[in-house]
C-alpha cells in the first residue's frame, strides 16, 4: 500500500503560516497600544505635577505653566484618539487570526480524519494478508470416505 500524503497539505501549510503572521500582527499592535497606554500614564502624572505646582505659587510662572498643561492635555487628546484607533486595529486583526485558527483547525481535522483512514485500511490489507499467509501455510488434511 502508498503512504500516505494529504492532498491538501501545502493549502494547510500557507494557513498555518498566516496564522502565523496574524498572530505577530496581533502581539505587535497590542504592544504598540501599550507603549500609547504608557506615553498616557506619562502625561497625565506630568498633568498632576503642574496642577500641584501651580497650586502651590501662585506667580508670574503660572501662565507659562498654563500653557504647558493645555500642550499636555492636547497631547492626551490625541494619544487617546491614537488609543481608540488602536483598539479598533486590535479588534479587527483579532478576528482574522480567529478566522486563521478556525482555517487551520479545519484543515487538521480533515488530515486527521483521513489519515485515521488509511491507518483503518492499512490494518485491514495486513490483517488480510496474514490471513493469507496462515492459510497457506497451514497443512491440509485428507479426509477420507
Amino acid at each position: 500500500m502508498k503512504k500516505f500524503s494529504f492532498r491538501l497539505e501545502r493549502i494547510l501549510q500557507y494557513r498555518k503560516r498566516y496564522e502565523d503572521e496574524k498572530k505577530r500582527q496581533l502581539t505587535n499592535a497590542v504592544s504598540a497600544r501599550d507603549l500609547i497606554l504608557a506615553k498616557q500614564r506619562e502625561i497625565l502624572k506630568s498633568l498632576e505635577e503642574n496642577e500641584i505646582q501651580t497650586s502651590e505659587e501662585q506667580s508670574a510662572g503660572v501662565a507659562l505653566q498654563g500653557l504647558y498643561g493645555a500642550g499636555l492635555l492636547a497631547q492626551l487628546a490625541l494619544s487617546e484618539q491614537e488609543i481608540i484607533e488602536h483598539e479598533k486595529r486590535i479588534e479587527i486583526i483579532k478576528n482574522e487570526y480567529i478566522e486563521a485558527i478556525k482555517d487551520v483547525k479545519v484543515l487538521t481535522t480533515i488530515k486527521e480524519s483521513r489519515l485515521a483512514e488509511y491507518n483503518h485500511d492499512l490494518e485491514k490489507a495486513e490483517a488480510a494478508i496474514i490471513d493469507e499467509l496462515a492459510t497457506q501455510r497451514s497443512p491440509r488434511k485428507r479426509y477420507t470416505l
